[in-house]
């Protein structure tokens, strides 16, 4: 008969001491997938506020901070969206067209502040925004064409 001096296979602390490295890397593993779950999480939602804010700024550009200083509106269905506007500037002439003695048009410079409540989340941002307003009635400038009527050439 032949006597075995070494034991093949693993013996009971060997599968103990794999089991445990085993289940090591599987919590590590675990924690590394949840850190990704969660980050992807933060990232999706500051993704959709951002899509939010944009169509906000987006909409507020079709507001005149002149005529509507503060208000509130519905861009989009369950939002409200509430701004407020400081100017940032004097009102300053703008620069006539060629041939033009006058500006009809002023601009300044606004800062508005907003708050757009969408989907559970409210969030508050603000952006700059250049207003232009006519300050002369339509046809009340003169030209080169009416204001040279006699026939002469008009000076440099």
């Amino acid at each position: 008969m032949r006597r075995f001096d070494r034991a093949q296979g693993f013996g009971l602390l060997e599968a103990l001491v794999a089991l445990t490295l085993m289940a090591s890397a599987g919590v590590a593993l675990f924690g590394w997938i949840n850190s990704n779950l969660s980050t992807a999480a933060r990232l999706r939602a500051h993704e959709q506020m951002q899509v939010q804010r944009q169509i906000a700024g987006a909409w507020l550009q079709s507001v005149d901070p002149w005529r509507e200083p503060t208000g509130e509106s519905s861009p989009m269905p369950g939002w409200r969206l509430r701004w407020q506007s400081f100017p940032l500037s004097d009102a300053t002439a703008v620069p006539p067209w060629t041939g033009g003695t006058k500006s009809a048009w002023e601009a300044r410079l606004f800062d508005v502040q907003a708050e757009l409540e969408a989907e559970g989340l409210t969030q508050r941002f603000s952006i700059s925004r250049l207003a232009v307003r006519r300050t002369v009635p339509f046809g009340a400038l003169p030209t080169v064409d009416n204001a040279n009527s006699s026939g002469e050439s008009p000076s440099p």
